[in-house]
């Protein structure tokens, strides 16, 4: 009985002993998390975007035919081009793994079609920009065409444009014109960017092989998807077919649509990353354009989703939790405090509880002493 008595108090005894280390531990996970934010808030501070991704006038130089590639080739009009579209990929693994699956297919140029961050914070931007220098820094120009996720209250589009360069420009490169325009839902942006389109045609597309034309919120050409289409679509549309433009190529809806109106093909193309719409219409890809003078060839390379764990983890950390730190510095630091002072309550009891006064080395409480003999004498007297 008494050896059953003395496992029973060891096993309680560790219990309580693991009690207490878990929770250290679990105490430890938040400490550990600001550490971990503090290291990827230098790799912020020192980190600078590659040189080939944004709008700036060197990357849209760098694809057009006023480039060095073409000056030094000595051609006007290069025989093939070839370049990339992705759209709406909130930055998420699925995008770096199609990236990387795209650039082996060296093209000249690549296009994203928006909606790159998912709230358009400053951090979001932060952890794009972290993303692009250190995994995708590609030796082509990479465009960005700006999307409602993209911009908001916490990163206008002045500071988009001073970030990454004009949310509206065009270049021709190899008789092709391309022109990436900003036409959204509000009225008065969308009249903005149907007119630097229509002065844009007019002065260049009458001396172009074919036109492509890029912008993040498609028109309502198909009943194929629901979505709120730009202010502005009639003439939006009439200017595409009285120019003859070949493509227009949008995002916005995750998934892929592609419909031929007239002498315009309109593809959505928003499957880069982003959680999918259902259907059939609904899979993450990118696209690939072959582009000769006298034909397009379109490819669809489809990417299987890819979780990418760390990727979460820095977004959570460079998008959420570092600019709550910035902001409450007095409530983390007080909780801290208290999680300091927890852990060193739990670490004295847990060193207590290993050695308490009145326990056996091998846990539990210490035998009692066995009773000392009673002297025969004692014995004889109690008789008498």
């Amino acid at each position: 009985m008494r050896k059953k008595e003395f496992r029973e108090n060891g096993r309680r005894r560790w219990f309580g002993l693991a009690l207490r280390l878990g929770c250290i531990a679990v105490l430890l996970v938040p400490v550990g998390w600001q550490l971990y934010c503090l290291y990827l808030s230098q790799q912020v501070r020192l980190l600078a975007l590659p040189p080939h991704f944004g709008n700036r006038p060197d990357n849209v130089r760098a694809a057009s035919t006023e480039g060095a590639a073409d000056a030094a080739m000595g051609q006007a009009k290069p025989r093939e081009l070839k370049f990339l579209v992705a759209g709406d990929s909130q930055s998420r693994g699925t995008f770096e793994s199609l990236m990387d699956e795209l650039e082996r297919l060296k093209p000249d140029f690549a296009v994203l079609l928006g909606d790159i961050t998912r709230h358009a914070t400053e951090g979001d931007h932060q952890f794009l920009q972290l993303e692009m220098a250190e995994e995708m820094a590609t030796d082509f120009p990479v465009f960005y065409v700006v999307g409602n996720h993209d911009i908001g209250p916490g990163f206008s589009l002045a500071r988009w444009e001073q970030t990454y360069g004009p949310s509206q420009f065009w270049f021709v490169r190899g008789g092709t014109l391309f022109i990436i325009v900003h036409i959204t839902r509000d009225p008065a942006q969308a009249a903005a960017g149907i007119d630097f389109l229509e002065e844009t045609l007019e002065a260049h597309a009458s001396s172009a092989d074919h036109i492509f034309v890029f912008n993040h919120v498609p028109p309502e050409f198909s009943a194929a998807y629901a979505h709120d289409p730009p202010a502005g679509q009639e003439r939006l549309l009439d200017l595409l077919a009285r120019h003859g433009v070949n493509y227009f190529i949008a995002g916005h809806y995750h998934g892929y649509v592609r419909i031929e109106r007239g002498r315009t093909n309109f593809i959505v193309s928003g499957g880069g990353g982003a959680s999918l719409r259902g259907g059939s219409l609904g899979f993450h890809h990118g696209m690939v354009f072959t582009v000769r003078p006298d034909a397009v060839e379109e490819r669809i390379c489809v990417m299987p989703a890819s979780l990418a764990l760390e990727d979460r983890l820095e977004s959570a950390a460079i998008a959420r939790s570092i600019p709550f730190i910035r902001k409450h510095p007095w409530a983390v630091g007080g909780a801290d405090a208290g999680i300091l002072a927890v852990l060193c309550l739990l670490f004295i009891a847990s060193v207590r509880h290993v050695r308490r006064p009145g326990t056996s080395p091998g846990g539990g409480a210490a035998p009692e002493p066995a009773p000392e003999p009673v002297p025969d004498s004692a014995v004889s007297a109690d008789i008498t």
